[in-house]
């Protein structure tokens, strides 16, 4: 049972380019990672260069994805976890689907060639390992200002003093107020927590989020809490979950069972779902996920660039470990067969979920290039017809390309009902004088009172009005 121990040995990290050439030698510690993965023949390491050796930091940016990250307190060589030996990449997959479109913290991703003591020891993933130096490395908090928390609420760093007290204090508020979604929105960044929840969502990880939860804050700011995508391995049917498996109610289950989603995981999902105007955002965030972010063809498009790169050493590592490249093949196409599964079941299971009625429209930048859209908390290019929920409200912004300027809106309908907002002859109340009547006047509680009204149609005397207004001092008004 060594595999099992909690020991560190001494080893030297060698990194080396695909040509050859030496990137990194350093004098490191080194220790077995993982958890149940560990079960399996091909271990995962944790890498952890320590000051008694010269540097308690590696420094070397090692991941495509993130160019300005070039040390690390520690570095972990993963055997995909419960992915192993299957598509051997599936958790740092799902991780990147949301680089570029949606603000989620993650973990990095390169795949290596191991070899340990010069030993062949196949495809080991190289990623980031989520502790205080994540945080530093990452986002430039110092770690010794961060509260680091997993799971069952336990601080990894800091402590778990100010997330509990948030979290008491939500479940005795009012869930429909107003003001809770205020209350929600200065503790949590509440775009990022829906990105995270939608995520995990949407590809069905059934090992959450009665485990494989980590969440941070800046202590000296009170800072916000963010979430961090971790171990995600179960998604897209690792262990034969089907495609149409209704994690909505997985996730806000009220009576789950102690593993994977018991009432105590579920129970803040389930508070900030109550508020309308949290629920409405998540809503809205999953809809354009399930036609942007997660669409088959983009989904496909990022699974074949991670199927290229490690195509050519599957055979080696197949023979390493057992299996073919067959096998291979064939949980690649299954991935892909699970994403055009999923994405047609999200939509029903979202309008299901949350008793909305379906409603298709479709967002287009003219010239083609000219820019971008945030839609609901996800930047994406334009797109065809989507699925989205009558009676929720849509936050687009656009992101104009270098070279352009955003000009505007055009709003094109089809298939109208028409809404009759104001009848004619309706009664308003007018300030005709030519001037503000005060600051203070758009405000609900602004007194009229002392206005003059008239019925619709309003006008300056063209002999069609109902009521003739006044121009005020100013004949040029």
């Amino acid at each position: 049972m060594n595999w099992n121990q909690d020991w560190d040995r001494h080893a030297v990290f060698e990194y080396l380019s695909p040509t050859g050439s030496t990137l990194v030698n350093q004098h490191v510690d080194i220790r077995i990672g993982g958890a149940c993965s560990r079960n399996f023949p091909q271990k995962s390491f944790v890498i952890q260069p320590k000051k008694k050796y010269g540097d308690n930091d590696i420094d070397y940016a090692f991941f495509p994805t993130k160019k300005k990250v070039d040390e690390f307190g520690e570095l972990f060589l993963r055997n995909a976890g419960n992915d192993f030996n299957t598509a051997m990449f599936r958790d740092a997959f799902f991780q990147s689907l949301g680089i570029g479109q949606m603000d989620i913290d993650y973990m990095a991703y390169q795949p290596t060639v191991f070899y340990l003591n010069g030993e062949y020891w196949g495809i080991q993933n190289l990623r980031e390992k989520i502790d205080g130096d994540y945080i530093e490395s990452n986002f430039g908090i110092d770690k010794n200002d961060v509260d680091l928390l997993e799971t069952y609420e336990n601080a990894i760093e800091g402590d778990n003093t100010a997330w509990l007290s948030y979290k008491t204090t939500l479940a005795q508020l009012n869930p429909t107020d107003p003001a809770t979604f205020d209350f929600i929105d200065a503790h949590i960044d509440v775009q990022e927590y829906i990105n995270y929840l939608v995520t995990e969502i949407y590809i069905g990880n059934t090992d959450w989020p009665g485990n494989n939860v980590k969440f941070w804050r800046q202590r000296s700011t009170n800072g916000k809490f963010r979430w961090i995508l971790w171990d995600t391995d179960f998604g897209f049917g690792l262990y034969g979950t089907p495609s149409d498996h209704p994690t909505l109610n997985f996730a806000t289950e009220t009576n789950g069972p102690g593993w994977p989603n018991p009432p105590f995981s579920t129970e803040h999902i389930r508070l900030v779902l109550q508020n309308p105007e949290f629920r409405n955002r998540f809503i809205a965030t999953m809809a354009t996920a399930i036609g942007t972010t997660f669409h088959p063809d983009r989904v496909n498009e990022v699974l074949d660039q991670f199927k290229s790169r490690i195509q050519a050493e599957v055979p080696f590592h197949k023979q390493r470990w057992g299996g073919t490249p067959f096998d291979w093949e064939f949980e690649i196409q299954r991935m892909r067969t699970f994403s055009a599964q999923r994405n047609e079941f999200m939509r029903q299971h979202a309008a299901s979920f949350f008793g909305a009625a379906p409603l298709n429209f479709s967002v287009s930048t003219s010239p083609e290039d000219a820019g971008k859209l945030n839609m609901n908390g996800i930047v994406t290019e334009a797109f065809d017809t989507s699925p989205y929920y009558s009676g929720t409200p849509y936050r687009v912004k656009a992101l104009a390309n270098a070279g352009f300027r955003f000009k505007g809106w055009s709003v094109t309908a089809t298939n109208n009902q028409f809404i009759e907002l104001v009848g004619s002859g309706s009664i308003w109340k007018y300030f005709d004088q030519g001037t503000l009547p005060g600051a203070t006047w758009t405000s609900i509680a602004f007194n009229d009172a002392s206005w003059p009204q008239g019925n619709t149609q309003m006008g300056y005397g063209d002999d069609d009005e109902a009521t003739v207004v006044s121009y005020g001092s100013d004949a040029g008004n």
